[in-house]
């Protein structure tokens, strides 16, 4: 993708120098949305000498107490009550079950992939018929129903019969085919680049990776290293792949899914390498959220895909 012009940048205040030519432009598109919505953008501060100094805003940060709206992030009212049931219901979850969201990024931040998670599944969490029709396009498969579409889940985190870190599925999806009971854990991605510095290896890793058969040695032993931008990829596989190994009585067949817009090419390049390093890629399958919004649309919801589009991929308006 080419980098929007620094003139349209500027425009709407939205020139932020470290962001990859993807993230420029999805910026662009949340600002754009925001000024078309009449939102403001936090305030930021540093401490210098002890003393508060105004920082420049970062301008995907809404400033959630003067916001229109308490949904000011989310699509619809749908989508802020199904994100209000998932927070008041995580309230009261203890220990491993509890879900680890930032309630700020989810409600201020407007190029979080968290809030975009809700915006394009909650509605589907709610109409698990359409949901069907969509995930049957989606893997290409027969199914007999989706019957949950959980956010933010883990089996258990920390939990060393899985992988005994905090790793968590952004869209959980049951359903049932053929009479076999399934899952997909979902894993998405927006603006992201996908450069964080990698997790703390783990031995566990490798147990899981070598019982599930589905990497090459040597991909196995260069994913052992923790390689930045796929590390996650990685622990969200196996997440997966734990799942199946340990809930046999509860499934019969899962699969992991990255679900990444076409242009990041970030995203498309760890796919691209991720890929080279599995022996059977049966449980991996990457997604590309304009092939998602079109199934949505296809299923019989073309407005809602229209407004997802025109609010995160509806980069060809993108002109000075």
């Amino acid at each position: 993708m080419k980098r929007p012009s620094p003139e349209l940048l500027e425009r709407y205040k939205a020139n932020y120098t470290p962001d990859t030519a993807f993230a420029a432009a999805a910026r662009l598109l949340q600002c754009k949305w925001a000024s078309e919505h009449n939102l403001q953008f936090a305030a930021r501060t540093h401490t210098v000498n002890g003393e508060q100094v105004a920082l420049p805003p970062l301008w995907n940060f809404i400033d959630t107490a003067h916001a229109p709206s308490a949904n000011a992030v989310f699509l619809n009212e749908r989508v802020h009550q199904v994100v209000r049931a998932v927070l008041d219901s995580n309230a009261k979850a203890e220990g491993k079950q509890s879900k680890m969201i930032k309630v700020d990024r989810l409600l201020g931040n407007l190029l979080s992939s968290q809030p975009l998670a809700f915006n394009l599944f909650a509605e589907l969490s709610l109409d698990l018929d359409r949901a069907t029709e969509v995930f049957k396009a989606i893997l290409g498969r027969p199914l007999d129903r989706v019957s949950s579409i959980e956010f933010e889940h883990s089996p258990g985190r920390g939990d060393v019969r899985f992988t005994g870190d905090h790793s968590a599925m952004d869209v959980f999806v049951e359903y049932t085919a053929g009479g076999k009971r399934g899952f997909v854990g979902i894993e998405v991605k927006y603006a992201e680049n996908l450069r964080d510095t990698p997790a703390t290896y783990k031995p566990r890793y490798t147990e899981v990776a070598v019982a599930s058969g589905a990497f090459t040695p040597a991909g196995l032993d260069e994913l052992k290293g923790m390689p930045k931008s796929i590390e996650q990829l990685w622990r969200d596989h196996l997440l997966c792949l734990s799942m199946m190994q340990v809930l046999k009585e509860t499934y019969d067949e899962g699969f992991f899914m990255f679900l990444y817009p076409r242009q990041n090419d970030e995203c498309a390049h760890a796919v691209e390498r991720y890929s080279a390093l599995l022996a059977n890629d049966a449980t991996f399958k990457p997604v590309h959220m304009e092939d998602l919004v079109q199934a949505i649309a296809k299923s019989g919801a073309p407005e809602f895909a229209e407004q997802f589009n025109k609010r995160y991929l509806a980069f060809d308006t993108l002109v000075p």
